[in-house]
């Protein structure tokens, strides 16, 4: 349980992650975990963590260094949310009319130059949101990362961050100015009498407990509607990636329904939110109304107790002078019923505002912001000019490049994996089909972490040698996957020259790389955008980026999948040639090709090693372990 305290004191926003790794570790039940959750763990939504979570971001976002916006925005909306109370003050007789409406203009003259601060200020905010997202998406050492994860891990921050520009909008522009609305008119009801002023406080109070049994349902819905809309947007993707096997499918009416489905099972819970929401409108503005007529009761009652039927003055009587004079009194004056009456009616609109606000949208906000710092907290950030690239060594400095992968297991995928490649050597990686060829390419990137054993590189451990700029690992190892980046909004050249430094890459190179790899009708067309390039030929600009960077390392994954037989036949060519011309040029690649295959200087096949081990330790026998 000390454990759990720690963990939760160190970083708030890893409480899934804590969870998960404490269970595992002690050996907890599920039904024992939410418990000692229950125990350990703070309600995220009560109002201690709600304002610990602002201040929390409000500083991680620099949003308090801009003091000078932070003042105005505050001070003009707070400004004017007094001034919209104070008005409500005067409209309780024609005579005053007019000064109430001087000062409700006043309050959106007021209010708009708060919004221009507002905007400024959230500029600071959305420039730092927008540098942690990059950073996250970019440096973020997540395990296991390809398209699909990368893809999720983008649709979090990005629901994330624009949850937090929200929430800081909301909590100036709406939250904060209301609830000045709230407490002014409170007050003004005070001074009016104390009497009428505890009543109101009282049914408030009553408002409060009764609304938060509607919002705890709405935050199971917007839940449920949220895994929805994965799920649905899950199908669509797949609908989407499928193409012309999706058109021809024997069963689209299946495929149809699936999706179908799925859209309306969004419907479902979406429309069960907005009920929640509706439901909560109606009851709120029913229990306001009824706790705000015995407020009136109560001001009415205290008037009639003070004046006799003959003494009740018309409208036209009131004596505007009096207003002054009604803080603090005992007496319940004519004018204080009607301004109690006015400043009731005024509460209405910014309490309602409020407990909607807080209940709904507030807390939707809180719960992606949540869900975006737990992710963001999970992965270690490692950035070019971070602590961690400080401590590691340059490529430079390696002994070579001799590749050493030892004893390399990465869950029931690959066991006890062991490989050594020459600097210079051509090795082709083969095996069956889900035997874990790309996976042993990905532990030898860093794509993914191994459960146990290392590779190194030049007898240095992969993690200890610089990653980023010219003297990083990622400079050194040109790789290309089985579905290489293209942008159809850049042109073929910014294609090529995607993530590479560009000192040394001619367009006289790129033309070469072009011809060899059978992309000539492409050479008169590198600053254009091309239309609809096959995925033959995104391959080879994948594979022609892969060679113009020219590493001393070059990793294939599949770098012949999508060719057909001359063009396979001009990059295994190409890469003998490459290997003849630079004999320090180490090549791995994973293939089914057998051209590729009888090019190399050996192969490794995967499957056969896996199950040559297999029956090697099979056959050992069994250590006998001396009696204690």
């Amino acid at each position: 349980m000390t454990e759990f305290f720690e963990a939760e004191s160190n970083n708030k926003f890893r409480r899934n992650e804590i969870i998960t790794e404490l269970s595992e570790k002690y050996k907890i039940t599920p039904g024992e975990t939410k418990v000692l959750t229950h125990m350990i763990f703070p309600d995220k939504f009560s109002l201690k963590e709600i304002i610990g979570t602002v201040k929390e971001l409000s500083d991680k976002y620099q949003l308090t260094k801009d003091k000078s916006n932070l003042t105005k925005a505050s001070a003009y909306y707070f400004a004017s949310a007094g001034l919209f109370a104070l008005g409500g003050l005067f409209r309780g007789h024609s005579l005053t009319l007019p000064i109430s409406n001087h000062i409700f203009d006043a309050h959106i003259s007021v209010r708009e130059r708060g919004d221009k601060a507002r905007i400024e200020l959230m500029k600071t905010v959305q420039k730092n949101l927008s540098e942690r997202m990059a950073n996250a998406l970019m440096y973020c050492e997540y395990n296991e990362m390809d398209a699909d994860r990368f893809a999720e891990i983008h649709t979090k921050l990005q629901r994330g961050k624009s949850a937090t520009e929200r929430l800081f909008n909301n909590l100036l522009a709406d939250i904060g100015p209301r609830s000045a609305i709230v407490a002014s008119s409170s007050l003004s009801l005070f001074m009016l009498h104390p009497l009428v002023g505890a009543i109101n406080l009282y049914g408030v109070k009553g408002i409060l407990k009764q609304s938060d049994d509607i919002s705890k349902k709405m935050l199971e819905n917007t839940e449920k509607q949220r895994e929805a809309e994965e799920h649905s947007t899950s199908e669509i993707l797949s609908v989407i990636k499928g193409g012309e096997e999706v058109i021809l499918a024997p069963n689209k009416e299946g495929i149809h329904k699936d999706l179908e489905d799925g859209l309306k099972s969004q419907d479902k819970y979406a429309a069960e939110l907005e009920t929640c929401g509706t439901n909560l409108s109606n009851k709120l503005n029913h229990l306001f109304w009824g706790s705000m007529k015995k407020s009136s009761y109560a001001a009415a009652l205290l008037w009639l107790n003070q004046n006799t039927v003959e003494n009740i003055p018309f409208v036209g009587e009131v004596d505007l002078c009096a207003l002054p004079s009604m803080p603090f009194v005992g007496d319940m004056t004519t004018e204080a019923v009607i301004a109690a009456s006015s400043v009731t009616a005024a509460l209405n609109s910014p309490f309602i505002g409020l407990l909607q606000n807080f209940h709904g949208q507030l807390k939707t906000d809180l719960m992606q912001i949540y869900e975006m710092e737990e992710l963001l907290s999970s992965g270690t950030l490692d950035l070019p000019d971070g602590d961690a690239e400080k401590e590691r060594i340059s490529v430079t400095a390696l002994e070579n490049h001799r590749i050493e992968i030892k004893q390399l297991q990465f869950k029931d995928i690959l066991e006890d994996v062991s490989l050594v490649i020459e600097p210079g050597e051509f090795v082709t990686v083969t095996g069956l089909s889900g035997s874990g060829k790309t996976t042993l390419l990905r532990n030898l990137l860093g794509l993914n972490t191994p459960n146990k054993g290392e590779v190194t590189i030049g007898s240095t451990r992969r993690q200890d040698i610089k990653k980023h700029n010219k003297t990083g690992l990622n400079n050194t190892v040109s790789y290309c996957g089985q579905s290489p980046i293209y942008h159809p909004s850049k042109t073929l050249k910014q294609n090529l020259l995607y993530g590479s430094f560009e000192e040394g890459i001619t367009t006289k190179k790129m033309e070469k790389i072009l011809k060899e790899l059978g992309l000539e009708k492409f050479c008169g067309q590198l600053d254009d955008k091309l239309s609809n390039p096959s995925g033959g030929e995104r391959l080879r600009i994948g594979l022609a980026r892969a060679l113009l960077r020219d590493g001393n390392i070059i990793v294939l994954d599949e770098p012949t999948a999508a060719l057909d037989d001359k063009t396979t036949d001009s990059v295994v060519e190409l890469l003998k040639d490459i290997h003849t011309k630079y004999p320090n040029k180490t090549i791995i690649s994973v293939t089914h090709s057998r051209i590729i295959k009888e090019g190399s200087d050996r192969n490794f096949d995967l499957s056969e090693y896996q199950e040559e081990k297999a029956k090697y330790q099979s056959s050992q026998p069994a250590q006998i372990l001396p009696l204690s």
